[in-house]
Order: C-alpha cells, then sequence, then structure tokens
C-alpha cells in the first residue's frame, strides 16, 4: 500500500477547504514536512487537520517510514495525553503502537548502547543537564521555588530517615560551615544568612555556584572549614609539650577547669607555640 500517496492526498484535501480555527469547528495544526524530518513553523509546512485526519497521518507517516524512531513517538504521542493518561482506542491499535515502538528502541539501542539505562553519561550531557535545570530554576516564580523546595524537604525527601555516611557528613560540614560573600556582604556561614532572610540554605548555596560561575565576585565561599565530628575536649593533645588524650585528662592532671584549658590551648596555638597542639 503506498502510504505516502494517501498522506498527500488528506493533505491536499485539507488544504482546499482553506481551514480556520473557531466557530464551533475543532482543528489542530500539523506539520506536513514533521519536524523531526527538518520541517519548519513557516505557514507554508503547517495545515489544519481535524482530530481524525491527524491521528490518520501520523499513523501513515510512521507507516511510510518503520524505521524513524521520531515519527514512532510522534505517533505514540497522538494516543497519550501530556500527563501520561490513555486516550481511548482500540485495544488491537494501542497493541500495534507499542510493539512497533518497542522494536524500533531494541534496534537503536543495539546501534547506541551508550544510551541505554545503567550506562555512564558523559560529563558534556551532564553539564547540559545541569544548565537546562538552572534555567528551568531560574525562570519559576516566587512561589514556584518555595513549592519546588519543598517538595524535596522532610519526608518528601528521598533520603529522609536514612543514616548518612561519614563522606556525607563531612561535605555537609564543610557546606554548611563555610564563611561566605553573598551580595557583597560577608557572613559566617550560609545557615546564619538562611535564618536572617527566611529562605531554604539550598537556594542560597544555589545562588552561590550559580554567581561564581558567571565570575561575580559578590558571590562566593570564602573558605572551607570542614567541622571535626570529634569535639575539641575528647581530641588528644600536646599540651606544654606532655601528651595526653584528652584536654579533659589535662584538667584532672593539673586540677584547672576544661573551658580554662580549652582557653590556654586556643591562646597558645594561635601564638604558634609548638608545645601546644591538637594530635
Amino acid at each position: 500500500m503506498d502510504y505516502m500517496r494517501i498522506y498527500v492526498n488528506i493533505i491536499k484535501n485539507a488544504q482546499a477547504k482553506i481551514r480556520k480555527k473557531g466557530k464551533g469547528e475543532y482543528f489542530e495544526k500539523h506539520h506536513i514536512i514533521p519536524k523531526c524530518q527538518g520541517g519548519t513553523n513557516n505557514p507554508s509546512n503547517l495545515v489544519l487537520l481535524t482530530a481524525r485526519e491527524h491521528y490518520i497521518c501520523h499513523k501513515l507517516l510512521q507507516m511510510a517510514n518503520p524505521k524513524d524512531r521520531n515519527l514512532a513517538f510522534a505517533y505514540q504521542s497522538m494516543i497519550t495525553r501530556k500527563t501520561g493518561e490513555r486516550i481511548a482506542v482500540s485495544a488491537k491499535e494501542y497493541q500495534y503502537c507499542r510493539e512497533k515502538i518497542a522494536r524500533i528502541n531494541e534496534e537503536f539501542f543495539k546501534h547506541n548502547p551508550g544510551n541505554r539505562k545503567g550506562h555512564f553519561k558523559t560529563q558534556e550531557t551532564i553539564e547540559k543537564q545541569k544548565q537546562s535545570l538552572k534555567e528551568y530554576y531560574e525562570n519559576l516564580s516566587p512561589e514556584d521555588k518555595k513549592l519546588w523546595a519543598d517538595k524535596f524537604t522532610g519526608e518528601n525527601n528521598a533520603n529522609f530517615g536514612v543514616p548518612r555516611t561519614d563522606e556525607v557528613k563531612d561535605k555537609i560540614s564543610v557546606a554548611t560551615s563555610s564563611e561566605i560573600i553573598y551580595a557583597g556582604v560577608k557572613y559566617s556561614s550560609v545557615k546564619v544568612l538562611a535564618k536572617k532572610l527566611g529562605k531554604h540554605e539550598q537556594a542560597i548555596r544555589s545562588k552561590i555556584v550559580r554567581e561564581e560561575e558567571k565570575g561575580n565576585p559578590d558571590y562566593k565561599y570564602v573558605e572551607h572549614r570542614v567541622v571535626n565530628r570529634i569535639p575539641d575536649n575528647m581530641k588528644p593533645v600536646l599540651f606544654n609539650g606532655i601528651k595526653y588524650k584528652s584536654l579533659t585528662e589535662v584538667g584532672k592532671k593539673i586540677n584547672r577547669t576544661q573551658p580554662r584549658i580549652k582557653q590556654i590551648m586556643e591562646e597558645e596555638v594561635a601564638k604558634g607555640n609548638p608545645l601546644f597542639k591538637y594530635l
């Protein structure tokens, strides 16, 4: 069967009727030469079809080009709404569409193994996806940004209730304890600024990263101070040239309070005294 001849006849018939949207009539815009095959949005490449004609045309295009993956997906979209909901078609029609997609995908992945699930993405692909997400987020309204942030906090977060590894804790310590410059003003940490502005910490960190990439000197991390999870009073120390298991042990030995011992340590370490240091 000459599928393209039937396709051309439907298009010519629609063009001859000089259709217009409105006045109680329903039409759908169709690209005569599909965009995936180089078609444009030029009026000469557009035609108004009825819903039935539109569906038939996409099926004819797919049948005339059985190995074209893009046309197969375009045809599939005719029986699936943007929400993912199926439009009522016969079981036979749906089976034909799904089997066609499966066969085309199987052939496609034979020659494009890197596109398969489980394979590593290239750095270029990762950067493109990051840039796309940044642009999407920047164009959101303040209300939508808050909704977006709320989707990933609390119980909505996939890691909610999951114990963190030591490596993750170190990364969090770096991110939350670093001094920052935000809009030209220096703050002791992201957490302090978040409380002052009433914003999510992640939104502030994302803003700093974006501005740093643009080369804006008014937004940056000043330094990274990794917060050690072991309290100072529990760490081994060299106090006045003598090694102790902890500041607590030093206090007991010389009969001084722990805050006073810690103060002496900080003062001597700041002076650069080699007889005083944390081990």
